[in-house]
C-alpha cells in the first residue's frame, strides 16, 4: 500500500472524476517545492516452501531548492529496524535503530545518488502511470480530502517499474524486477480540497 498526500485546489461545486482529480494532482506536482510523505510498502516473497513476508513504513519532508530531506523508515520482517536520516547543507546525517549516534557524511558520490534518485521519484512517469489507470480508481471523501484507491493486479505495477528502471539512468538495476511477480498492488493517494 502506498500512500501519499498532496495538497491542491480541487472544485468542490461539482462531481470530481478520479481523473479529473489525478490531472489536477500531476499538474499541482510539477511546482511542489516541499512535500510530506508518507508510504507503507507491503511484500510477500515465496523462495521453495518458506514465505517471507516484510512490512516497510516510510515518513518525511523534502524540500527540492536546495535539496534537504528527513526520512524515518521502520522495517519489521523477523525483526524490527528503524534508520533516521537527514541531508541538508549537503551532508548526510544516519541513526540505527536506538542508537544514540549519529553517522555523518558529506561524500559527494552519496550526495549525487540522492539527487539522481529524487529525479527518479520526481518523475512524470509515476503521475502518467496513475492517469493511465484513472478510470479504474474509487474516489471517496473522507476528512475533507479526496481519497483515490486502486487496487488491482501487478502486471501494469511491473511496466511502472521497468519505465523508472529506463529513466533512472543507471541507478536501478534493470534485472532487478525480472523474477518478482507482482500478485496485488494497492495504491491510496489522499489529495486535500481548498473550498475557496
Amino acid at each position: 500500500i502506498t500512500m501519499a498526500l498532496f495538497t491542491i485546489t480541487l472544485s468542490a461545486c461539482s462531481k470530481v472524476t478520479p481523473e479529473q482529480a489525478l490531472n489536477k494532482v500531476a499538474e499541482a506536482s510539477k511546482n511542489i517545492k516541499n512535500t510530506e510523505f508518507s508510504a507503507i510498502v507491503s511484500t510477500e516473497s515465496t523462495s521453495g516452501d518458506k514465505t517471507r513476508k516484510i512490512e516497510a513504513k516510510i515518513t518525511g519532508a523534502v524540500i527540492n531548492e536546495p535539496l534537504a530531506i528527513h526520512a524515518n523508515t521502520e522495517i519489521k520482517s523477523t525483526r524490527t529496524t528503524s534508520l533516521d536520516m537527514y541531508i541538508k547543507d549537503n551532508v548526510i546525517y544516519v541513526k540505527n535503530g536506538d542508537s544514540s549516534a549519529w553517522l555523518k557524511s558529506s561524500d559527494p558520490k552519496l550526495l549525487s545518488q540522492f539527487e539522481k534518485y529524487k529525479q527518479i521519484t520526481s518523475s512524470d512517469k509515476v503521475m502518467d502511470f496513475y492517469k493511465k489507470l484513472g478510470k479504474d480508481f474509487k474516489i471517496t471523501e473522507e476528512n475533507g480530502n479526496y481519497v483515490l484507491t486502486y487496487s488491482g493486479n501487478g502486471d501494469q505495477f511491473k511496466d511502472l517499474m521497468n519505465s523508472l528502471i529506463e529513466s533512472s539512468g543507471g541507478q536501478l538495476n534493470a534485472k532487478a524486477f525480472n523474477d518478482i511477480e507482482f500478485k496485488n498492488v494497492n495504491i491510496k493517494l489522499v489529495v486535500s480540497k481548498d473550498f475557496n
